[in-house]
């Protein structure tokens, strides 16, 4: 499957952006490398990238894969930000995955994104063993996922630190 990335290249000018997207500019060895070399584009220019779609800069959450998108990067000239995806749904056999339902979380190292990912299977791990040992219906557990993504996205996680 790879490791997905979405590429964000705002047009300042109408207030769309570019979206493309890479099978494995996502990696951890890429997603390492762009943040070591102070966020620098260069290391993005050596992936295969194709275009996805062109949307309102807000818009970009709208249709964005959390469960399969690993990275995303938001050009601004030769810079880039950093971001990573954190998927806030289950995945247990009677439910249906929501790709749909998570945050983009701006990291500056990969101490960060490791940090960040395991706070989050920490957080994910006590629901979804509910779920499984059936003390907690799935629904149940997808809302308050839903609402613990509401709230990083709000900016009050508890969990991932301040970037």
């Amino acid at each position: 499957m790879g490791e997905r990335a979405l590429v964000v290249v705002p047009d300042r000018s109408d207030g769309y952006c570019l979206c493309y997207c890479s099978q494995w500019a996502g990696s951890d060895s890429t997603l390492r490398r762009v943040l070591e070399s102070g966020q620098s584009v260069d290391e993005l220019l050596t992936h295969d990238w194709r275009f996805e779609r062109r949307c309102r800069t807000g818009q970009v959450l709208d249709s964005l894969d959390f469960l399969g998108t690993d990275a995303v990067y938001r050009f601004w000239g030769r810079e880039v930000d950093v971001f990573i995806p954190l998927w806030f749904g289950i995945a247990v056999p009677e439910h249906t995955e929501r790709a749909d339902i998570g945050a983009l979380v701006p990291v500056r190292s990969f101490t960060t994104v490791e940090h960040c990912r395991e706070a989050l299977r920490q957080f994910k791990g006590p629901v979804l063993d509910s779920v499984r040992d059936g003390t907690m219906p799935s629904d149940l557990a997808t809302t308050l996922l839903e609402r613990a993504c509401h709230l990083v996205r709000a900016g009050c996680s508890p969990t991932c630190p301040t970037v």
